[in-house]
This record gives C-alpha cells, sequence and structure tokens, in this order.
C-alpha cells in the first residue's frame, strides 16, 4: 500500500490549518497545495488500494513533522512537502528547501559546497529524523538515507524499516 499526502506552508505553516489530501479507492490520487487548492493526478503505473483514514493522518503528521524539524534545524523549512508510507520504507520528498545563505552560495558558484555541509549537518541530526520516524510510524528504522539536489532545489528523506520480529 502507498500513502501520499502533501504537507502546505512550510516553516509558514500556522497551527489549526488544515492539510487537504486523500488516496481513495483506484489509482487516483489528491495533493494539497500550498494555497490550498486540491489537485487531482492519475497514476497508472500502479492502482492505490483503500486507504484508511487513520493512514492518510499518519502520511500527514510524517510531513507535517519532518517539515517542522527541518524549520528548527534550518531556520526555514520547505514550502512544500509530501511523503509516502509503504511497508517497509516511507519517503518525505522536501521542496523549496535551501536558506538565503546557501542560495547565495549557489549561485556564486558554490553549489558542492551547499551539498556538503547539507550532507554533513543531516549525519549530525540523523537521530532526530529517526526518532520522528519510529515515533509516528511505530516501526523501528534500520537505514536512513538523505539526498539533496541542487539544482531541483529539492531534498529526499528516505527511511527503511527494519523487517518485523518474526518475517
Amino acid at each position: 500500500m502507498l500513502f501520499a499526502l502533501e504537507c502546505p506552508g512550510g516553516a509558514e505553516h500556522q497551527p489549526g490549518t488544515t492539510v487537504l489530501g486523500a488516496a481513495v479507492q483506484g489509482a487516483t490520487d489528491y495533493e494539497a497545495r500550498a494555497n490550498g487548492s486540491v489537485t487531482r493526478s492519475r497514476r497508472l503505473d500502479r492502482p492505490n488500494p483503500p486507504e484508511s483514514p487513520a493512514s492518510g493522518a499518519l502520511v500527514s503528521q510524517l510531513s507535517r513533522e519532518i517539515v517542522q524539524l527541518h524549520a528548527r534545524l534550518y531556520g526555514r523549512g520547505p514550502t512544500k512537502a509530501r511523503s509516502y508510507l509503504q511497508g517497509d520504507y516511507a519517503v518525505c520528498i522536501l521542496e523549496e528547501i535551501f536558506t538565503t545563505a546557501e542560495r547565495t552560495l549557489i549561485g556564486a558558484g558554490s553549489s558542492e559546497h551547499v551539498r556538503e555541509t547539507r550532507k554533513k549537518f543531516q549525519e549530525a541530526v540523523k537521530d532526530e529524523f529517526i526518532a520522528v520516524v519510529e515515533r509516528i510510524t511505530g516501526r523501528s528504522v534500520q537505514v536512513f538515507l538523505s539526498q539533496v539536489d541542487i539544482e531541483a532545489n529539492l531534498a529526499l528523506e528516505f527511511f527503511i524499516f527494519s523487517q518485523p520480529q518474526g518475517d
């Protein structure tokens, strides 16, 4: 099962703001946008099974808390986030992630410096990311990978779960 929701607003996310979005039976995904509109996309490569409301809430919480963690650690959160929860992994795609200082360095040709700094920082705070995902999902994280794409201005936070006992 694949669950997806966006958490709009990044660091500007206001408490009490409703995050719209739910996957429905079949292969249609609904995504919330930062401006509050809802878009509908058709995924032909794989159908989505029916989801429980609890699953959507779980994925929404994952997006929201990863955005909040980024905002706290970097001083600015991404403006857009989507999370996916599968049986053996969770992934968060974060867009428009760079701070003003990082954008300045990128513009001055220091993209590799920004990439390396982000990589080292993520290594230093990885336990905080893992703790958030483990608390929300109730699953133990075996592997955490974080990747930044400078040109696309996005980050990918990927969590592989440990196999449950008995599997």
